[in-house]
């Protein structure tokens, strides 16, 4: 029997600045007004992208946030397909496809920048665990229980799918390298995870030449594209990690043993990293 892995919906803000010289098109500015009476009515929309490349799949969940003085949410829909390679120089993109019913609702009931408190950057950032929590929570109040049940039931059949392969491939992740973290050296083998370097969701494959070595904490920087590694092996952590511990990593050597340093590795390397905006 074929099983078919189920990727669990995941939540994105894109970030939206009345001053930012952007347009939704043609001499229509960005602003609230706009957004409701323009963009939401065109259905599906293609929103470029700078970030996130390799995590953003069909089915995840983008919520159009306003900086500035609004400093909130007002507009929800779904990425209808995964992201569009860039054309010509330009940027990548997703489609989105609005949600009007839950659209309109934040028009009413909008979520505001103090109650999730998450810093968005310039570009589409993933949502943190508080602001998971936040959107749920709204969710749950606007009449959408039956939507978050049924992602629930898709996540966990993800899980249990994506449990079946996964020991073999974490095991061997662990002894092609050492037991060791290749970014921070860490032994303890509770808290290193395999981390894929081009998603299976995107293709990729569980193979360690796909994969790192990795602590939990820098394995989630590693798939949000804020810290990478390139081809030659250097360590680069994104400008808005600056003030915190995992700068002092940034330009430093990456600790991959001679047996899992091979060609195909460095160079799925060099991919991930320039698929990513780092310092």
């Amino acid at each position: 029997m074929k099983v078919i892995q189920v990727e669990p919906t995941t939540n994105f803000l894109y970030p939206l600045n009345r001053g930012s010289g952007y347009e939704f098109d043609v001499d229509v500015p960005i602003s609230v007004e706009n957004f409701y009476s323009y963009v939401v009515s065109q259905g599906v929309s293609q929103w470029g992208i700078s970030s996130n490349f390799r995590n953003i799949v069909a089915g995840d969940r983008v919520w159009a946030y306003f900086g500035g003085k609004d400093r909130r949410i007002c507009g929800v829909g779904s990425v209808h397909r995964s992201v569009h390679p860039a054309i010509g120089g330009g940027r990548p993109w997703i489609d989105i496809k609005w949600d009007h019913k839950l659209t309109a609702t934040l028009r009413d009931h909008p979520i505001y920048y103090e109650e999730f408190g998450q810093w968005v950057p310039g570009a589409v950032a993933r949502a943190n665990r508080r602001t998971d929590r936040v959107l749920t929570q709204w969710l749950e109040s606007h009449g959408r229980k039956s939507l978050l049940k049924a992602e629930k039931v898709r996540f966990a059949k993800q899980e249990a799918s994506r449990r079946l392969g996964q020991g073999r491939f974490r095991d061997s992740v662990v002894r092609r390298y050492d037991s060791t973290c290749v970014v921070t050296k860490c032994t303890v083998l509770d808290v290193l995870e395999a981390a894929h370097i081009e998603p299976v969701a995107s293709g990729g494959d569980h193979d360690v030449s796909n994969a790192l070595l990795l602590r939990s904490d820098i394995h989630n920087l590693f798939d949000l594209g804020l810290l990478t590694i390139s081809e030659s092996g250097k360590i680069r952590v994104d400008y808005e990690l600056r003030r915190s511990e995992y700068f002092a990593y940034h330009g430093k050597q990456v600790h991959i043993p001679k047996v899992a340093r091979t060609k195909k590795l460095m160079r799925r390397l060099g991919v991930h990293q320039s698929n990513h905006s780092i310092l």
